[in-house]
C-alpha cells in the first residue's frame, strides 16, 4: 500500500501561521511584530514561555494555535489538490517585495505558478468605469509592457485591471492577478475564464483563506499587494474613491515609484490631481521608457 506523503514544509510553515492567525486578538501588526523578532512560524511554536513574553504573545496562545495546526494543514493539502498553494513568508517562493509593507501577509495563496522572473513586474492599475480612450490607453501600455520583459500585475477588477490582463495575455507575456476573495471563486465573476487563462500564463494570488468571499475591506488590503508585488506603478485612469488611489498610497509607503497617465477630461482630472498630491510623476504614454528605466533601476538598488 502507497503511504501518504508527507506534508511540505511550506505547507507544515503556513499551518502555523494560520493557525496563529485565527485566534483572537492576533492581528496583522502582532503576526508582523512576531515575524521580525523570532524569524519564522517554527521559531514561535519552539520558544520558551519566557522568549514569547518578552515578544507580548501569551504562551497560552501559542498552545492554542498547535492545537489548531494539524485541522488547517489538512485543510492546506486538500486545497493544494485543487491546485492552490499555500506559501508562507519563510519561502522562496514568497514575493521578498511584500516585506516592504507595515504588516505583510505571512501566507500567500496561488492559482498557477509565480516564477522568479516575475519579480520584474510592473503594476497597471485604475478605474473600474474608465473611458474608451482609457481602455485602448491601457491595452497599448500592458502591451509594451511585456515587450520590455515585465510581468503585468493587475488587480482583475472590471475596467482598468481586465484590460490590462488581458493585453498581456494577448502578447504572449506574462501576468500576476492579486484579488480581494479568496482562490476557491472569481470576482468578479464574468472575469472566470481570464482567471482560466491567467493560471496558464501567470498566477492568481490571495492573501485571503480560498474561501473567503470579497468584501470592501479585502479590495482595498488586496491594493496593498499589488504595489509591493511590483518594482513601479503606473495609474491609467483613476476618480475620486478609485481603489487605485489605495493603491497609489501604497506604491509610495513602499518606495515604489509611481505614475499616474495625464487625462485632460473628467472625472479623471481630478483623480489625476489627487495621484499628484500623493505623488505621483505625471506622463504621457510617450514617457513609458522612463517607467521601465526607474523600474529597472529600482530592482537595481536593491528594493527587492
Amino acid at each position: 500500500m502507497r503511504q501518504p506523503e508527507s506534508p511540505s514544509n511550506d505547507d507544515q510553515a503556513a499551518a502555523r501561521w494560520l493557525s496563529l492567525s485565527g485566534l483572537p486578538n492576533i492581528t496583522p501588526t502582532v503576526l508582523a511584530r512576531l515575524f521580525r523578532r523570532l524569524g519564522s512560524g517554527e521559531a514561535i511554536f519552539s520558544a520558551s514561555p519566557e522568549q514569547l513574553r518578552e515578544t507580548g504573545l501569551d504562551p497560552a496562545k501559542v498552545t492554542s494555535a498547535k492545537e489548531l495546526c494539524e485541522a488547517i494543514l489538512h485543510q492546506i493539502e486538500d486545497f493544494s489538490e485543487d491546485g492552490i498553494e499555500a506559501v508562507p513568508v519563510e519561502s522562496p517562493r514568497y514575493s521578498r517585495g511584500l516585506l516592504d509593507l507595515r504588516t505583510p501577509p505571512m501566507v500567500v495563496f496561488t492559482s498557477g505558478e509565480v516564477r522568479p522572473e516575475d519579480t520584474r513586474a510592473i503594476a497597471i492599475v485604475g478605474t473600474r468605469a474608465p473611458s474608451a480612450k482609457g481602455l485602448q490607453m491601457t491595452r497599448e501600455l500592458a502591451r509594451r509592457a511585456v515587450a520590455a520583459g515585465f510581468c503585468v500585475v493587475s488587480g482583475l477588477a472590471r475596467g482598468i485591471d481586465t484590460a490590462a490582463h488581458q493585453s498581456a495575455l494577448f502578447a504572449g507575456g506574462r501576468t500576476i492577478a492579486v484579488l480581494g476573495n479568496g482562490l476557491c471563486n472569481v470576482y468578479p465573476p464574468e472575469n472566470d475564464n481570464l482567471a482560466s487563462r491567467i493560471r496558464r500564463k501567470g498566477a492568481l494570488v490571495s492573501e485571503l483563506w480560498p474561501e473567503d468571499p470579497v468584501s470592501r475591506r479585502s479590495l482595498l488590503a488586496r491594493d496593498r499587494l499589488q504595489a509591493a508585488m511590483s518594482l513601479a506603478v503606473l495609474v491609467v485612469q483613476a476618480n475620486i474613491g478609485c481603489g487605485s488611489l489605495t493603491t497609489a498610497r501604497h506604491a509610495i509607503s513602499c518606495r515604489r515609484p509611481l505614475f499616474a497617465i495625464r487625462w485632460q477630461e473628467e472625472p479623471f482630472m481630478t483623480g489625476l490631481a489627487r495621484l499628484r498630491q500623493i505623488g505621483a510623476k505625471v506622463i504621457s504614454k510617450d514617457d513609458l521608457d522612463e517607467v521601465f528605466r526607474t523600474a529597472d533601476a529600482a530592482k537595481t538598488e536593491g528594493l527587492f
